[in-house]
């Protein structure tokens, strides 16, 4: 993981899911990131038709607001600050501040904001706007508990207290996608993974916070599960993994279907693993 940030970046984006092709907002993505004095190693961005990559294959800096609606902004952090503009670090490390920002349904002038999963303070739009300095929450204050994994995969929706909300039906489709594929491919202890997961996704448990990144690049997983953790985002995304040669993959036709499987369905399916993952005990049965 980087052990720095720039002071602070805000990466310029339209309000969709990926941005294939864009030039128009990566110049203004980089006339943005350059006006705040942003080094250009930090926020050098490659558009593809499967997401906004990262050239340093750990930063995913994205900036959303539907100028008509509801808003959610994301940017970077300086680490250790006492003060916020935008707020947001990225989405794969667990080693920085970061938070979420939000205007939510039910009150649409009431920001909250999350730092660190540990506490969370509420500030003023017109604190947010303009970067005021923002106390420290009291105690008792009200937490929000935000899952924005699924947050992340569904863009178009705010997710308050860790419900999956509109994002039910798109998991569970590419949950029922994934249990497909490794069903026809013998892929049995990744079956077991994705049922597992769609059951809670159907119980409707609600999540607690996660920070993505503290599953990457390992944590003691099996290769099997760090190689489909990694080819969820592609080969070149996180790093670390430079080939698919291993025996999970020495069958190409395999390999061909997951590749395609994995392009069409992109970050969403390590938001799933991770939903998953998260919620394994010890007598699941399946080996991690």
């Amino acid at each position: 993981m980087l052990g720095y940030h720039a002071n602070m970046a805000v990466a310029v984006a339209h309000a969709t899911p990926y941005l294939a092709g864009d030039d128009e907002a990566l110049k203004e993505f980089t006339y943005a990131a350059g006006r705040l004095g942003v080094r250009q190693e930090l926020y050098t961005v490659l558009f593809n038709r499967s997401g906004v990559l990262a050239k340093n294959r750990r930063q995913w800096f994205q900036y959303l607001r539907d100028h008509g609606g509801k808003r959610a902004f994301l940017a970077v952090l300086p680490k250790q600050a006492d003060y916020w503009e935008i707020p947001f670090n990225h989405a794969f490390t667990g080693n920085h501040n970061w938070a979420v920002c939000i205007e939510t349904e039910d009150r649409p002038n009431y920001w909250h904001l999350r730092i660190n999963s540990s506490y969370s303070a509420n500030p003023s739009e017109e604190q947010v706007e303009t970067g005021r300095e923002i106390p420290s929450p009291r105690p008792g204050e009200e937490r929000i508990e935000l899952h924005w994994g699924l947050f992340l995969a569904d863009r178009e929706h705010v997710f308050v207290r860790g419900k999956l909300a509109a994002c039910e039906q798109q998991l569970n489709t590419l949950l029922t996608d994934l249990i497909l594929f490794c069903a026809e491919n013998e892929l049995e202890e990744w079956r077991s993974v994705f049922v597992r997961s769609l059951s809670i996704l159907e119980s409707k448990i609600d999540l607690p916070i996660m920070e993505m990144g503290r599953y990457f690049p390992s944590r003691g997983y099996s290769p099997r599960v760090q190689r489909l953790l990694y080819s969820a985002l592609g080969a070149d995304v996180l790093g670390g993994m430079d080939s698919w040669n291993d025996q999970y993959f020495q069958n190409q036709e395999v390999k061909a279907r997951f590749d395609a499987l994995s392009s069409r369905i992109g970050p969403a399916v390590v938001e799933a693993i991770v939903v998953a993952l998260d919620q394994f005990e010890p007598s699941s049965g399946v080996t991690l």
